[in-house]
């Protein structure tokens, strides 16, 4: 019986991205989501990203987004602070992330709202980071004019 090696992440992750640029030619931006919260704030549920980010991302990145376009991946997210690595141990890097899901760039979240003027994105409701809340806004007022 033969044993078929499987596609590392990145590569996948690549042929998925082409197929996408082949059937549509503007940036789009994809969030991931966060924990919702159950009957008090410090109660979540455990965190599970948007299906279309994972589909693109391939990792389950809470408070991230990525932006496609043209077959790139631009990945936005921010370090784990300090303080976590005492209480959940240490975190991968962005650029470590960004290099394990094959993207092309990889910048702290607060660099999104520079870069999401001309895109179309697939929203996670409701926004619990006010930096992707500002990014939709300006998203929103944007598709207006």
């Amino acid at each position: 019986m033969q044993t078929l090696d499987p596609i590392p992440l990145a590569e996948a992750l690549k042929v998925r991205r082409e197929k996408l640029s082949q059937l549509i030619d503007f940036p789009v931006v994809l969030w991931s989501g966060r924990s919702h919260t159950r009957n008090f704030p410090a109660n979540t549920y455990p965190f599970r990203a948007s299906s279309h980010f994972l589909y693109f991302a391939g990792l389950p990145l809470e408070n991230a987004a990525i932006r496609l376009e043209q077959g790139r991946l631009t990945l936005f997210m921010d370090d784990a602070s300090p303080a976590s690595a005492l209480w959940h141990g240490e975190s991968p890097s962005r650029t470590t992330i960004a290099q394990q899901i094959g993207a092309n760039a990889a910048y702290p979240l607060a660099e999104l709202a520079t870069r999401v003027s001309d895109c179309a994105t697939v929203s996670i409701l409701p926004f619990r980071s006010s930096v992707l809340r500002g990014c939709f806004k300006s998203l929103m007022m944007g598709s207006e004019t």
